[in-house]
């Protein structure tokens, strides 16, 4: 019997277990190609070898006898094979002619089956089309024909999950970044090698790649290179002297303590936990401030024209201009290099303004590209501050610049402590040198008023009543008490990490706040 049920989701989902002989299927392969193969290589090529012991069980049943066609002839005593029915197999013991008014003359031949069953008769040199009339016996191979590549795209990723699920339980599999190896062709990296690395990054006072790591190791002449590498990358990824500071196609190796505090773990400032709220009462105009904003943890679909773009500006807000970093948005992630969650891709930034150079790191978990602090600070740059972005040649240097203008002294929302310990604003004049929002902007005259600020919020406080506190603050601060929605936004943000769309939704939800158009709001409630 041929099991055609590996063309269906319930086989591969509920019934397909990795085996012994897909396991040494897989060795053979490991072997023959001596190198660490993707995991999604290895589910191709399993599904691809089910699919050869499926059709060679078809051509060993055909091969037992004539394929039965009702538009062939057969003779007394020919041996049948019957693929509609299992592949049965069964001889002809008579043979008569037919009678049907409605058809041609044809035959009817008796067939006695190897498992003892009922004689069953069947019909033969039939004329009329028929669904099994095929021209001739191999037609019936295309009927059982499989196709490897559809297996694969419907059912991969289930193969692949199981497959990586019985490396894992075995242990004597390696693996790294999806590839894996077998235990027993693995090379020895032991502490003493990991040292080595390790004295060679300070000498070069530069990340590197395992390549350039390897040419100092003592390894095997006989082990290839591939999978020298391999095992070099897995067990530096198991130090944690190390980080990865590469991108998605490239491991390029570090050492954590050269990193920033700031960009290994992401500061409190910058961790929004996301919370599903209704999205459905904003109107048109904030919609559109939520996309000026483009806030990363709002999650926006980019514009089509984004991934060919060749810069931008960006609005500076305050939690990344308290963090010294910028948003990683669809629109902007463009601008650097892709990598994966526990990567921190180091950048070279291109400063437009001094001409020099500094090192930033993508943050792909938390999505931040960080190492501007200095530059912001040396430029007095603030929230509110339209940043560019420019694509260069090297996919790992990006141009940053702002847009200048006179130098001059701008009233700013300053953040200041309250008499009840809450946050609160007054309004300074600082020196500004370049384009900004003015609805976005604020500043600090001390960076551990607004620690202090955060601290003293209570974490389970309901986002309304702090929007309410935050409000009310600004409000203070001009004579028509109206606040428009960017800057109630800014605002928060100091207090409580909150994206755009969820502050304006409870501005919205509350009946106490009230629009008065283009994004201005009152309070009517009791204070």
């Amino acid at each position: 019997m041929i099991d055609r049920r590996i063309q269906t989701e319930g086989y591969w989902r509920d019934e397909f277990e990795v085996t012994d002989q897909d396991l040494t299927f897989l060795n053979d392969q490991f072997l023959e190609e001596h190198r660490p193969i993707a995991l999604m290589d290895l589910a191709r090529s399993l599904i691809v070898d089910y699919c050869r012991r499926t059709e060679a069980a078809v051509q060993r049943q055909l091969a037992k006898g004539t394929v039965y066609r009702p538009n062939a002839a057969f003779e007394i005593g020919e041996q049948v094979v019957f693929p509609h029915l299992d592949f049965a197999v069964g001889t002809v013991v008579s043979q008569r002619e037919g009678h049907n008014p409605e058809y041609q003359a044809f035959e009817v031949i008796t067939v006695e089956f190897e498992d003892g069953q009922e004689k069953t008769e069947f019909a033969a040199e039939l004329q009329e089309p028929h669904k099994l009339a095929f021209a001739d016996e191999s037609s019936w191979e295309s009927v059982f024909a499989i196709s490897p590549d559809m297996l694969y795209d419907s059912y991969g990723e289930l193969v692949a999950t199981k497959l990586s699920q019985v490396f894992a339980d075995r242990g004597d599999y390696v693996e790294f970044r999806g590839y894996w190896l077998p235990g027993a062709m693995a090379v020895d990296i032991h502490v003493g090698l990991l040292n080595i690395a390790e004295a060679m990054l300070v000498m070069q006072e530069k990340p590197l790649q395992p390549q350039e790591l390897l040419g100092e190791l003592d390894l095997p002449d006989e082990v290839p290179d591939e999978i020298k590498i391999f095992c070099l990358n897995k067990m530096v990824s198991r130090d944690e002297r190390f980080i990865d500071v590469g991108t998605e196609s490239q491991v390029v190796w570090s050492l954590q303590r050269w990193i920033p505090e700031a960009a290994r773990k992401a500061p409190d400032y910058m961790r929004y936990e996301p919370v599903t709220y209704d999205r459905t009462g904003l109107d048109v105009t904030h919609l559109q401030l939520e996309r000026e904003i483009d806030d990363e943890a709002s999650q926006l679909m980019a514009p089509p024209t984004a991934a060919a773009a060749t810069d931008l500006t960006l609005l500076l807000t305050y939690p990344h201009w308290r963090n010294g970093s910028l948003p990683l948005t669809a629109r902007t992630r463009v601008f650097f290099p892709k990598g994966l969650p526990g990567q921190l891709s180091q950048i070279t930034f291109l400063d437009r303004v001094g001409g020099g150079q500094f090192t930033g790191w993508v943050v792909h978990e938390h999505k931040y590209v960080y190492g501007l602090a200095d530059w912001y600070e040396a430029n007095n740059i603030p929230v509110g501050a339209h940043i560019r972005l420019e694509r260069t040649q090297d996919p790992l240097v990006i141009a940053v610049d702002f847009v200048p203008r006179r130098m001059q002294r701008e009233w700013t929302r300053m953040v200041v402590m309250g008499e009840d310990g809450r946050l609160a604003f007054t309004m300074q004049k600082r020196p500004i040198a370049c384009e900004y929002d003015e609805l976005c902007l604020i500043d600090e005259l001390d960076r551990e008023v607004g620690d202090q600020v955060r601290s003293a919020i209570d974490p389970q406080a309901d986002l309304g009543e702090v929007t309410r506190d935050v409000f009310l603050e600004l409000a203070k601060l001009t004579p028509s008490v109206a606040v428009h929605a960017k800057t109630l936004y800014s605002a928060l943000n100091v207090a409580e990490r909150c994206p755009p769309g969820r502050v304006f939704a409870t501005l919205f939800s509350m009946p106490e706040f009230v629009t008065t158009g283009d994004g201005y709001w009152v309070y009517q409630g009791s204070a």
